[in-house]
C-alpha cells in the first residue's frame, strides 16, 4: 500500500493486488456503504494523520472518493476532503446521463492521444457528428490530451481519431489514469463539445 498526498486535501492511494487480497477487498466492491471500503478508508486516514510531517487532517471533513482499477488487478483511491465552504459554494457538475444500451455493454476501450487543444477540439466535434454513441473520460497533464472512450465502434472512432490525434495501445490506460489528471469524468466528448 502506498499513500501519496498530493495536496493539503486530497491524497493518492495506490494498491497492488496483493495489498487488495490482503485487505479482502475487490475494486467491484469498493463502496461508501461497504464496510471493508469504509474500514479502508478510516486506516489511510488515521496514517496521515499521525504523520504530522504530511500536514493533513480529514478529521470531520467530508470526503469525495474516486476509484480506478489497476492493469495489475490492484487499483488507485483518489481521496479528497470537501469543507463546509467549498461543499456550499461548489456548483453541482454538468451530467449527461444515458441508460446503456446492449450494444454498449460489448463496448471496447480506445486510448487515444491529442497534443493540442485544436486537435481535442476536431475530434470531439468529429465525434459528435458521426453518432458515434460513446461514453467517455478525458485526462491531461503539461503536454498533451488524453481520451479513454468506450464503443462498440472501435474501426470508426479509430478512423477518426486518426485524422486528428493517435490511438495508443490499451496498455497505456493504467499509465494515463495513474498519471495524468482527470479533467472530465463522464461524457467527456459531449461535455467538451459544448464548452470548445
Amino acid at each position: 500500500m502506498q499513500i501519496d498526498v498530493l495536496s493539503q486535501n486530497t491524497l493518492k492511494l495506490t494498491l497492488s493486488r496483493l495489498d487488495m487480497f490482503d485487505l479482502d477487498i475487490k475494486y467491484e466492491s469498493l463502496s461508501g456503504k461497504n464496510p471493508d471500503t469504509k474500514r479502508l478508508l478510516s486506516h489511510v486516514l488515521r496514517t496521515v494523520k499521525l504523520d504530522k510531517s504530511a500536514g493533513v487532517d480529514f478529521s470531520g471533513e467530508r470526503l469525495f472518493v474516486e476509484a480506478f482499477p489497476r492493469p495489475d488487478g490492484g487499483c488507485m483511491l483518489y481521496i479528497s476532503s470537501l469543507s463546509e465552504d467549498e461543499d456550499r459554494t461548489r456548483k453541482p457538475e454538468k451530467r449527461i446521463i444515458r441508460p446503456i444500451s446492449p450494444a454498449q455493454r460489448k463496448s471496447e476501450k480506445l486510448l487515444c492521444k491529442f497534443d493540442s487543444i485544436k486537435e481535442l477540439e476536431g475530434v470531439c466535434k468529429s465525434l459528435i457528428w458521426h453518432k458515434t454513441d460513446t461514453s467517455s473520460t478525458l485526462y491531461s497533464n503539461e503536454n498533451e490530451y488524453r481520451l479513454i472512450i468506450h464503443s462498440n465502434k472501435k474501426k470508426l472512432i479509430t478512423m477518426i481519431v486518426s485524422e486528428y490525434g493517435e490511438v495508443l495501445d490499451e496498455d497505456e490506460i493504467g499509465v494515463t489514469s495513474e498519471h495524468y489528471q482527470v479533467i472530465v469524468h463522464d461524457n467527456a466528448i459531449e461535455q467538451m463539445n459544448e464548452v470548445l
